[in-house]
């Protein structure tokens, strides 16, 4: 059976407790997951490919039409962890001005990485950075107030697509998205521990 993946759209730039009122979501196709230990490849269509850091919770059961209430029961808030999703910009501002679908400048091959085993962070308070060769781009979260993000994301999607195992939600979090380059080397750290790495080609 394959995997799900949806990506939640912010629309409030604000970065004070604000930021989750206006939230969209854009279901994107399992082959946007990268493999693990390939490198990423930037895409032909994207002169401009930024990435973005999202917090990510793993669906762990099968569900539909959950309600709110429940919906905790459906993920492992304390193995919340992050991914890397890669945005082709230019060609989202395009389809943006031409209120066309967005999917093919969020779901191309490769463009979603994810740690490959389950992360847990008991703290909720966690410490979340995006690292590009030498620099750092780093903020925290509160699980706590991510995870109610998520229960009302989880029953709102549930309305329409049953939830199974392993599909995966992903959250940006309040941090600049950044602009890649090939040969650029890519680290994703929870509470200063190294999760995923890997190239940019």
């Amino acid at each position: 059976m394959k995997m799900k993946i949806f990506r939640f759209l912010i629309h409030n730039n604000s970065q004070d407790e604000t930021l989750y009122d206006d939230v969209d979501v854009v279901s994107i196709p399992d082959t946007a997951l990268l493999i693990q230990k390939r490198p990423f490849f930037i895409p032909d269509f994207a002169s401009r490919c930024m990435v973005q850091l999202c917090a990510c919770i793993r669906i762990n059961r099968l569900g539909r039409s959950i309600h709110g209430q429940f919906a905790n029961r459906y993920y492992d808030a304390d193995n919340m962890t992050i991914s890397a999703h890669f945005v082709a910009r230019d060609l989202l501002a395009q389809m943006q001005n031409e209120a066309r679908p967005w999917d093919l400048a969020l779901g191309f091959d490769d463009s979603v990485v994810v740690p490959e085993k389950a992360i847990h962070t008991p703290n909720n308070i966690t410490d979340a950075t995006l690292c590009i060769n030498q620099q750092t781009f780093s903020t925290t979260f509160n699980k706590q107030q991510l995870a109610q993000v998520f229960d009302k994301q989880v029953a709102r999607i549930s309305e329409f697509y049953t939830m199974r195992q392993g599909d995966l939600l992903l959250l940006p979090l309040p941090i600049e998205e950044v602009q890649v380059h090939i040969d650029d080397f890519i680290t994703l750290q929870l509470n200063n521990s190294d999760v995923v790495s890997f190239y940019v080609k």
